[in-house]
């Protein structure tokens, strides 16, 4: 990548951050431990979904210390929804370790649990103000490349290296501070979109190689995703006596879900409930498909308020009303879940 490749006009950056910037809770009151929940909050997840769980966090969790007096279950349950349960009992590991020393800069960042380079940069950029800290995310990188027209795959090592190695480079000649790395995630974030662009708006046009030379549409280049992989999954609700039954999560630790077995065919999942027993059922639900990473499930529900010959699993766990909704559940099964109180609760009152 040449010296030659266009400077970044940074006034004309500012002005527009100055103007168009989100009011995000995060950018208020700036300490170590927010930026760095705010951080591990996004990754994976889209900035209008975390909004509501950081405010929730902020109230409950307020600082590190008060993560102390909190069980994994809760905390897990606090997440809900969020997905990737791991970075959850990560996170409380790092903002824990915060209380181990007064002084903290991106080197020392990256040794907490779960914080990679990118995550200990935004750190020590946003937090701490760290000169020299770039936190280059995807909307960054994907800015830099039509900024610069650079034709080669966005997420190679080697090419969000040399984009580190640019961005440094104007550092340390145009003096751009950790405000200005902000305002190049927010401008990729809000007007250079993946699919759809808004190059009219923005305050880079004028040097943007991709732009100048109608190739927005073209970059960046990037290797096709890995296909989803389905999997099919019906699962047992069985409501007995005021007592629901569930087991733990197969593939996510700390959460819950409803006992699960996988078919190929639905035409015959029928007889292949019979065959565990269950002659009738109380309701079926609607599919409910949900997707972790490139896993897919296609999950159909059985509502049973009788056990008939069904077999009672030694891991299985019986639970109350009250229990059930106090439980973390993985994302297909929390909507199953809600199917479940919905129906079971008409049905107890029609009972009554």
């Amino acid at each position: 990548m040449s010296d030659e490749l266009a400077s970044i006009p940074i006034r004309s950056l500012r002005k527009w951050f100055r103007q168009k910037r989100r009011p995000l809770p995060w950018r208020q009151n700036r300490s170590l431990y927010r930026v760095l929940v705010a951080e591990v909050m996004l990754q994976q997840t889209q900035v209008v979904t975390v909004i509501p769980y950081y405010l929730r966090w902020m109230e409950r969790f307020p600082d590190p210390a008060s993560l102390l007096l909190v069980s994994d279950e809760a905390l897990v349950k606090f997440w809900e929804g969020l997905g990737y349960y791991g970075r959850v009992r990560r996170l409380r590991l790092a903002a824990l370790a915060l209380l181990s020393r007064p002084e903290w800069d991106e080197a020392s960042l990256k040794c907490l649990p779960g914080i990679g380079p990118y995550t200990a940069a935004a750190c020590a950029c946003f937090a701490l103000r760290q000169e020299g800290a770039i936190p280059l995310d995807g909307n960054m990188a994907r800015l830099l490349v039509r900024f610069w027209g650079i034709w080669k795959d966005i997420k190679s090592s080697s090419v969000r290296k040399s984009l580190q190695q640019l961005l440094a480079r104007h550092l340390s000649k145009h003096q751009i501070c950790p405000d200005d790395m902000e305002a190049l995630i927010e401008l990729g974030a809000l007007v250079c979109q993946p699919k759809s662009p808004r190059c009219i708006e923005c305050p880079l046009n004028k040097r943007c190689v991709a732009y100048q030379q109608g190739l927005v549409q073209k970059l960046p280049i990037s290797q096709k995703k890995k296909p989803f992989e389905l999997f099919q999954r019906a699962a047992i609700v069985l409501y007995e006596r005021g007592f629901f039954w569930i087991c733990p999560a197969e593939r996510v630790k700390g959460l819950w879900e409803f006992p699960s077995f996988p078919y190929v065919d639905e035409l015959k999942l029928e007889e292949e409930l019979r065959l565990k027993g269950i002659q009738t059922f109380a309701m079926q639900c609607p599919p409910i498909t949900y997707q972790v990473t490139r896993f897919r499930t296609r999950l159909i529900g059985f509502l049973l308020v009788e056990r008939e010959n069904l077999e009672i699993l030694a891991h299985w766990q019986r639970v109350t009303w009250k229990e059930i909704q106090e439980k973390p559940f993985s994302s297909g099964h929390k909507k199953l879940l809600h199917m479940a109180l919905n129906f079971f609760g008409g049905l107890d009152l029609i009972l009554k």
